[in-house]
């Protein structure tokens, strides 16, 4: 029996486009049965800035080592990974010169492929060239032209890392080359979505990387499962998600998904991953989280109605202590707190732990029935 090709595809929301409706989850922890099938009514809020809608493709998913298809022309090719692991050093680009060839490449028009480069970059940060699903040959064109920037870390200490985190580990090993926007990228990014890219890549050690690119995982894995059943997947970065009071960031979820149904309304989700193994990070989480339901921030801030229920992944079982111990110590908690290991993967992602009712739940909206 043939296996089923899986894959996400990346297009642009437009965001004078994007709708503005309330989130679907309750602040406080409702049983699944009990969810309101469509609780979410329309809004007038304004636009949302920008997002990013993950679409349902017939393009392979790198977790089932099988070969990645191009997601923009969705053909058979397979694309050729290069066994290379030398560094490429590239001379330094200045601003002016940046602008210039950015304009150059949009005044020519940028095939579908580097605009998802570009569009992925500006959301996740940093991502391997399996989860862009582009071809390594493309990304070294688009490296050439310092779009993209690969990262200084070979691809043998990339595979290693993926082991000692207990990460799916694909038979291509070159598609885990790590790939950031480069300087031209950067400022095609700001020029069309107004925002300030994530930045400074090339200088973290490949601990602080492998944060991120556990993050971008873990919502294209979410958006995957989503959009199998018929759900769209939006992706807010932390960039867009941060909350402000009084003009200072007061939370920064690591990345907020909406998933949307044209029949069924809106689920919000906050996802935050931790790499650490200590609790104070996780403490600190559920007191700003709690401090951003009490303030009010996240109902202009986030645009919404209820408050969006929180994944946290981590690699610690401390980290979903601490998640657990002060969930129990606050009285009249307002937020809704689910967890799981990362050991424990991402292929099948049904079953969390809710540290409110100290139960494992289904969360997902397809699966109230």
């Amino acid at each position: 029996m043939a296996t089923r090709v899986i894959a996400v595809h990346v297009s642009l929301t437009v965001p004078s486009l994007v709708q503005k409706v309330a989130f679907t989850h309750l602040g406080w922890f409702v049983p699944l049965s009990d969810w309101p099938r469509n609780p979410v009514q329309k809004t007038d809020y304004p636009s949302l800035g920008r997002g990013m809608t993950l679409l349902h493709q017939y393009v392979d998913y790198f977790f089932k080592e099988k070969t990645m298809l191009s997601m923009s022309d969705l053909t058979d090719i397979q694309p050729k990974l290069s066994n290379s692991g030398r560094k490429v050093h590239l001379p330094p680009m200045s601003t002016q010169l940046a602008q210039n060839k950015a304009q150059e490449l949009l005044a020519q028009g940028l095939p579908p492929s580097q605009w998802r480069a570009v569009e992925l970059l500006s959301m996740g940060g940093v991502m391997t060239a399996a989860q862009m699903g582009i071809s390594p040959r493309t990304l070294r064109r688009y490296r050439d032209w310092r779009v993209i920037d690969r990262l200084p870390h070979a691809t043998p200490t990339v595979v290693e890392t993926f082991r000692q985190y207990e990460l799916p580990i694909p038979q291509k090993q070159q598609s885990l080359s790590l790939y950031a926007l480069g300087p031209v990228g950067s400022v095609i990014s700001k020029q069309r979505y107004a925002v300030k890219p994530p930045g400074g890549y090339l200088s973290y050690p490949l601990a602080r990387v492998m944060h991120d690119v556990v993050v971008n995982m873990i919502v294209l894995r979410i958006a995957q499962e989503a959009t199998q059943m018929g759900w769209q997947a939006i992706w807010m970065s932390k960039y867009e998600a941060t909350l402000y009071r009084d003009k200072q960031a007061v939370l920064e979820p690591d990345a907020l998904l909406r998933l949307k149904h044209p029949t069924r309304g809106e689920w919000l989700y906050a996802v935050e991953y931790h790499n650490e193994d200590k609790s104070t990070r996780a403490t600190k989480k559920v007191r700003k989280y709690e401090s951003a339901h009490f303030n009010g921030v996240w109902e202009q801030g986030w645009d919404c109605a209820y408050f969006p229920t929180v994944l946290v992944v981590y690699r610690h079982v401390i980290v979903g202590q601490g998640y657990h111990e002060a969930s129990l110590n606050r009285a009249n908690l307002k937020g809704a707190y689910y967890g799981r290991s990362l050991s424990r993967g991402l292929e099948t992602i049904d079953d969390w732990y809710c540290f409110n009712t100290q139960q494992r739940e289904n969360i997902w909206p397809w699966l109230a029935e």
